[in-house]
């Protein structure tokens, strides 16, 4: 079939398509990159640098040689999967915490503990009776003289409030004592009565207990979704590198000004596949991740698509054009 020239309006058409796409894409792919901003040498420049392989190895796959590029269950639980919308001030004071939290963010805060969340060095502001809260209440202090850290409690210098940590996340609102509340304990002159009186309660026994079963079972990684987090996190980092030798591949021959398409895309033929699936299977030689994903591909007879590649160029090209601008401005 003769090709057939396409009008301006048509190629007007496909050009804004383009630009949206572009748009749509930009930034899209800096969670998945690491910046290669090179970082100012100090004095000891002199010294060898360390390099490091450009293609991390994934989990699926044991090589001994890059073991240490491997996500274990036990760094698993330091990058936990939570919203991009939290707030970062709910893990430093309580008094940001939303009304209703879900499973994933109570865990976390499980995991990081109240040590910040205390905020024993904060300052304490006096109410309209002089009185304040004061870092002498964080501690309990015994008949022979021995003082215990109050874990569960923590002071939230926004509402200069003092709050109970495990009642909020377990029993919130479930008994009379204003430290298991949105609002938090602030009457300083009854503390010392009403302190006594809530870690006796029954309500705060039982969420302080269940606070430390599942503190305890997070660094054991024992808890009921631990395996299936794993392998989705596995499953994250598996495609992350692909996507990184993908766009490598990309990157190159668009560096050259080379096509990416040939005269087949069947990637189980001996024929020329062209430069783009030509070149990811010379990479296949030397990489493993490469190559499993590649023996992946020809199993399930599903050619690695020149419309996520023409996608990516659009995302590599969008990341290009921010860091021109950024350079410019």
């Amino acid at each position: 079939m003769p090709y057939k020239k396409e009008s301006g309006a048509q190629g007007r058409k496909r050009r804004k398509i383009e630009t949206e796409q572009q748009a749509k894409l930009a930034g899209s792919l800096h969670r998945f990159l690491v910046s290669t901003a090179e970082i100012t040498a100090g004095p000891s420049s002199a010294a060898p640098q360390e390099t490091r392989n450009p293609y991390p190895v994934s989990v699926d796959i044991p090589v001994p040689a890059l073991e240490a590029e491997r996500v274990s269950s036990k760094d698993f639980y330091t990058q936990p999967n939570l919203p991009e919308n939290i707030d970062q001030k709910v893990y430093t004071d309580i008094g940001y915490w939303p009304e209703t939290m879900d499973e994933t963010l109570k865990t976390e805060l499980v995991r990081r503990g109240t040590e910040e969340l205390q905020n024993k060095d904060a300052w304490f502001p006096r109410d309209s009776n002089g009185r304040s809260f004061s870092k002498y209440w964080f501690y309990l202090h015994l008949d022979n003289s021995e003082t215990m850290l109050r874990t569960w409690l923590v002071f939230s210098p926004v509402n200069n409030a003092a709050y109970c940590f495990p009642c909020m996340l377990f029993q919130k609102a479930k008994g009379k004592s204003s430290f298991g509340k949105s609002s938090g304990f602030n009457a300083w002159r009854k503390l010392s009565p009403r302190l006594l009186e809530h870690e006796r309660s029954s309500y705060h026994l039982s969420a302080f207990t269940i606070w430390k079963e599942l503190e305890m079972r997070l660094h054991k990684q024992e808890t009921i979704d631990a395996a299936a987090q794993l392998a989705q996190q596995r499953s994250f980092e598996k495609w992350k590198a692909i996507l990184v030798r993908i766009l490598d591949c990309i990157l190159y021959l668009a560096r050259q000004t080379l096509p990416l398409r040939g005269h087949s895309e069947d990637l189980n033929t001996d024929g020329n596949c062209g430069n783009f699936l030509e070149t990811f299977k010379l990479l296949t030689k030397y990489d493993p991740v490469a190559k499993q994903h590649l023996h992946r591909v020809q199993r399930t007879l599903c050619p690695i698509s020149l419309y996520r590649a023409r996608m990516s160029i659009l995302a590599c090209s969008a990341i290009t054009f921010e860091q021109s601008s950024f350079k410019i401005s």
